[in-house]
C-alpha cells in the first residue's frame, strides 16, 4: 500500500522491531523511491532473528522493485498513448484543414461568378451543392470523432456484409463520384466481417 495513502498506526513506526510494537513496519524502497510501507503483526511474545530479519527486508526490497517497475511500466504506456494521441490529432488537422478549405474555396468562387455573371447560376448550382454537403459530411464526422473520443458514444461493432458496406460507402461519396463510372465487383462468397 502506498505510504500517502496509509495512515500509520499510533504503536508502529517504520522499521520499527517487533519487540516494542506487535506491528514492523518495513519502507518497500526501490532505486528512485520508497513505493509503499509493508507491516507485519506478529504475537507480542515472538522476536525476530537477524536472518529473519533480513529476509524481511529483502522481500520488502523485491516487492518496492517489483512496485517501481510496474509504475514506470504503466507510466511509459500513458505516454505512449499520449504520443499516439498527437500524432493522431496533428493527421487529423491537417486532413480537416484540407477537408474544409476546398469546398469552402469551391462555394466561395460559385458565389463569386453567380454575384458577377448571374445567368452562370444555374450552371454553379450543382457545383455549389457538392461543396456543400462535402462540408456538411467534414464537419458530422468531426464532431462524431469528438463524441467516439470522449466517450460519449462507443462505436457498435458487428457482424457486415462487405456488399452493404461497400453500397453505403458509395452512398456516402455518391456526388463526388457521379461524373465517373464505376463498376463494384464483390464476390458473394466473402465471409461477414466485424466491423
Amino acid at each position: 500500500c502506498p505510504i500517502r495513502a496509509q495512515r500509520q498506526p499510533q504503536h508502529g513506526r517504520i522499521g520499527q522491531r517487533i519487540g516494542e510494537s506487535p506491528v514492523l513496519w518495513l519502507p518497500l524502497r526501490a532505486r528512485t523511491a520508497v513505493m509503499g510501507a509493508m507491516g507485519m503483526l506478529a504475537a507480542t511474545d515472538q522476536t525476530l532473528t537477524l536472518d529473519e530479519r533480513d529476509w524481511l527486508e529483502n522481500f520488502a526490497l523485491q516487492i518496492g522493485s517489483v512496485l517501481e517497475k510496474d509504475h514506470f511500466i504503466r507510466a511509459f504506456r500513458r505516454a505512449e498513448v499520449s504520443e499516439a494521441s498527437e500524432r493522431l490529432r496533428k493527421t487529423l488537422l491537417d486532413s480537416v484543414s484540407h477537408e474544409l478549405k476546398t469546398p469552402l474555396w469551391a462555394m466561395e468562387a460559385a458565389v463569386k461568378t453567380m454575384t458577377d455573371r448571374p445567368s452562370e447560376a444555374g450552371r454553379l448550382l450543382p457545383e455549389l451543392r457538392t461543396a456543400l454537403r462535402r462540408l456538411w459530411r467534414t464537419v458530422n464526422n468531426l464532431l462524431d470523432m469528438s463524441r467516439i473520443e470522449s466517450g460519449s458514444v462507443r462505436p457498435a461493432v458487428a457482424w457486415c456484409e462487405v456488399t452493404e458496406l461497400c453500397d453505403n460507402a458509395l452512398d456516402l461519396v455518391g456526388d463526388a463520384l457521379a461524373p465517373r463510372r464505376l463498376v463494384m465487383d464483390v464476390p458473394p462468397s466473402l465471409p461477414l466481417i466485424r466491423a
